[in-house]
């Protein structure tokens, strides 16, 4: 009686035994489409044939340049939609609760490189249903001239001067940044232009020892609006970073050399005055209240007070008081904080501006203001 009491016991044994080696989803059934056009026409699917085992729809597609992948997904039942990269990552998903009489939609759009991504259709993981559904896929090129992968100051991009590039930042979790590297032959006033589209992104200007050029602000280029960042550089090597702000998004950067001569600057300021003459939009009033608050032995802050009619606010920072190779920065706010504070001396001023035809039209400059470091 023992005998057999302990040959049941190590039956049960070996049989835990070899129900532990089977592998984990060794039961899970993949089914594999052939690639997905990106024509925008609809494929239908179908999940839940095999009762008790989980089953997954792969549904490749194949983008043959960097552009806006558009997925539409509709579910007539309980099913989990998935977009994924090459590397079967998870970009992002979505849970479709629908009926054969109200189906559930869904929309997939992100600026993407050029690869293989897949549509992963699943049952739902707690209703175990049965369910049909459909995708379709379209795609439009952002017609980029950026060459991956520069997501490193290290894989920088060259560009020569000039230049100027399309790229996107993308959803992947390897592109949160792009670089570029410029070569300046001698001292130049520089402009760089950005502009982003669907999102916003930031603009960061390094040295060649990655130190932050001007006075560490961040510059940020507003969905669908330009950014002018205006710096004096020295001979050298520079890097440009382009990262995201929010979300994914295209961009247009412009790589603008100017002259260093005080008459070309003098020249462009008395075109400017005589452009405003012209506008017969009310300039707004002057800047008041200009006051600078030091909150850090290398950190200000400047605030003033608000001029009716505005759309935004110039500040203008310099070290020296006749302001020429200052920085400006834009701004829709009533202060900004000035960081990385290097020099001895900063001068200060302030104007509002108003908008016509999307050009600015801007008021007179507050009082200027110094400040000691």
């Amino acid at each position: 009686m023992k005998r057999k009491i302990f040959s049941i016991i190590l039956t049960l044994i070996m049989l835990v035994g070899l129900l532990g080696v089977v592998p984990a989803g060794a039961d899970d059934i993949r089914n594999d489409y052939s690639a997905l056009a990106t024509n925008g026409v609809w494929r239908d699917g179908y999940v839940g044939y095999y009762e008790d085992i989980n089953e997954y729809d792969y549904h490749p597609i194949y983008t043959t340049a960097t552009g806006k992948l558009t997925i539409d997904m509709q579910s007539f039942g309980d099913l989990y939609f998935e977009i994924l990269d090459s590397d079967y990552n998870t970009i992002d998903d979505y849970g479709l609760y629908g009926s054969g009489g109200d189906p559930k939609n869904g929309t997939f759009t992100s600026w993407l490189e050029k690869g293989t991504y897949y549509v992963r259709v699943s049952e739902d993981y707690w209703s175990d249903t049965q369910a049909s559904y459909r995708v379709k896929a379209s795609f439009a090129s952002a017609g980029s001239n950026e060459i991956e992968p520069n997501d490193t100051y290290l894989q920088a991009q060259s560009v020569s001067n000039g230049s100027t590039i399309t790229g996107t930042i993308t959803k992947l979790k390897y592109d949160e940044y792009d670089y570029y590297k410029i070569n300046v032959s001698k001292m130049t006033v520089y402009s760089f232009y950005l502009t982003s589209y669907d999102s916003s992104t930031d603009f960061t200007l390094y040295d060649n020892n990655l130190n932050k050029i001007d006075i560490g602000w961040d510059d940020t280029s507003y969905s669908n609006e330009t950014l002018k960042v205006t710096s004096v550089l020295n001979k050298g090597t520079y890097y440009v970073r382009i990262s995201r702000d929010y979300s994914d998004c295209k961009y247009v950067l412009k790589f603008n050399p100017q002259s260093t001569s005080k008459k070309s600057s003098s020249s462009s300021k008395s075109k400017k005055s005589t452009s405003k003459k012209k506008s017969s939009v009310k300039k707004p009033a002057k800047v008041k209240g200009l006051k600078i608050t030091k909150i850090g032995r290398r950190t200000a802050r400047i605030s003033w007070k608000k001029v009716k009619g505005a759309k935004g606010y110039q500040v203008k920072v310099a070290t020296n008081k006749s302001f020429f190779y200052s920085i400006k920065k834009f701004t829709k706010k009533k202060r900004v904080a000035l960081k990385n504070l290097y020099s001895n001396k900063y001068y200060i001023k302030v104007r509002a501006y108003k908008k016509k035809k999307g050009k600015k039209i801007f008021g007179k400059y507050s009082k200027i203001l110094s400040l000691s470091i």
